[in-house]
């Protein structure tokens, strides 16, 4: 049986404990307790910097250095395991993550990753054991993220403060952000493009139509945003066409009525000429004018209506 299944001629001391174990335990699930309650009395310890392991790398670790990570723990589970008659095996995957809140998503990283093992029972087949929680309980209770020391600004800001939460929560838009861009338009499969035809009832539509259907949504868009900014321009227009014949009726007041023919600045030329004590208001308010009206710029109306509500001819 595979499961059974050791390397020749390899972890002796290993293989003498769990010969002990078995002399002292007929039943397979009081060999098991044993064997966690060995990693929970012995000095074993949990870190991800352990040292390193040469030669033979259960024994040492299981009576040298006594200190390392979930895998170090399942893999020294599952030998003593089979060594003493037990068929066992290593299960790797993920133990923890985050919930963001923001896509509603669970959020599994590397540092994740955990290993456990996995024991066969007669009568109840294959049983989940975790020999790292024996070790380091809060490694499986709480996750890695509760374990790693924490780094970046979170440890000057308290990982439980205010100013922590909004800097997770930073953290939790930005992933998310990343999510729906990975999922909408990197990932944007056909597969995908024909579940959001689904979604939305369209799903009987050929290309055909749905193109037309695009071309005249977009045409149709393109029109309103030309009618919006062309309705902006013609009332700022108005406003200004209306704020300089209130500019023309003041200087007709005092004699100078403008001529059918003539422009804003021969206007103001004229004037200016017979009135050079008005010449810098004039010009002031023929210059707000003509920008607005002719050259499209950006220039408040209101500014310009304060000029010519100000200006007084009779001076």
């Amino acid at each position: 049986m595979a499961a059974l299944q050791l390397p020749p001629k390899l972890h002796r001391r290993t293989h003498r404990l769990a010969a002990q174990w078995r002399a002292q335990h007929t039943d397979d699930a009081e060999l098991i307790d044993t064997a966690l309650q060995y990693f929970n009395d012995e000095l074993f310890s949990h870190t991800l910097t352990p040292k390193r392991l040469d030669g033979d790398t259960i024994d040492e670790f299981l009576f040298s250095t006594r200190e390392g990570f979930c895998e170090h723990y399942a893999a020294a589970f599952v030998t003593l395991m089979r060594a003493a008659g037990i068929p066992a095996r290593v299960v790797t995957g993920y133990q923890g993550g985050e919930f963001n809140s923001i896509s509603d998503y669970m959020l599994i990283r590397q540092r994740d990753a955990h290993a456990w093992a996995e024991v066969y029972l007669e009568g109840r087949g294959w049983q989940r054991i975790d020999p790292t929680a024996a070790v380091a309980p809060e490694r499986v209770s709480l996750g890695i993220n509760r374990v790693l020391p924490q780094r970046g600004f979170l440890p000057m800001l308290g990982m439980d403060s205010a100013a922590g939460d909004l800097v997770r929560q930073f953290g939790d838009i930005w992933d998310a952000a990343n999510y729906n861009w990975s999922q909408w338009v990197l990932g944007y499969t056909p597969k995908r493009q024909r579940q959001v035809l689904e979604d939305a009832g369209l799903e009987d539509w050929d290309y055909g139509t749905l193109v037309f259907a695009l071309t005249a949504g977009l045409a149709a868009l393109t029109v309103f945003i030309a009618l919006f900014v062309l309705r902006k321009r013609t009332l700022k227009l108005d406003h200004a066409a209306r704020t300089y014949a209130q500019f023309c009726r003041k200087l007709a007041r005092v004699g100078f009525d403008r001529l059918p023919h003539e422009g804003p600045v021969d206007f103001a030329r004229r004037v200016t000429d017979a009135r050079s004590n008005l010449t810098d208001e004039v010009m002031t308010i023929t210059q707000y004018y003509t920008v607005i009206r002719y050259a499209g710029a950006q220039v408040s109306v209101v500014n310009f209506k304060k000029q010519v509500r100000a200006f007084n001819a009779r001076n």
